[in-house]
């Protein structure tokens, strides 16, 4: 069964912040690279470099995207980031949440 509506814009989201460079072929520079910021120290410049690189890579490969809002909340107990979405389907004019667990396996 395809995804259409709100369910197609979230799992785009999601697979556009859980890619990193080099895996797509011939696409070198899509996704967040966010594997590399699970490693460094959990404090607020990890943080805010989080959040940035979601909203740079929503804002340059999703177009029916518009007012993102992107929270992150370190977990260090767990060694994890709780990040929450918020945005506007442009297309349907609605309002949307997402909610994804960063967990650092290793």
């Amino acid at each position: 069964i395809p995804l259409v509506d709100i369910d197609a814009v979230k799992t785009s989201i999601k697979n556009l912040i859980l890619t990193n460079y080099d895996e797509r072929p011939f696409q070198p520079k899509l996704g967040s690279n966010l594997r590399n910021f699970l490693f460094e120290p959990a404090n607020r410049l990890t943080r805010v470099a989080i959040t940035e690189s979601i909203k740079n890579v929503i804002a340059q490969y999703e177009p029916r995207v518009d007012s993102v809002v992107v929270n992150v909340k370190d977990d260090s107990d767990r060694n994890r980031y709780h990040v929450q979405l918020s945005f506007r389907i442009i297309n349907i004019d609605t309002e949307a949440d997402f909610s994804i667990y960063l967990i650092r396996l290793r």
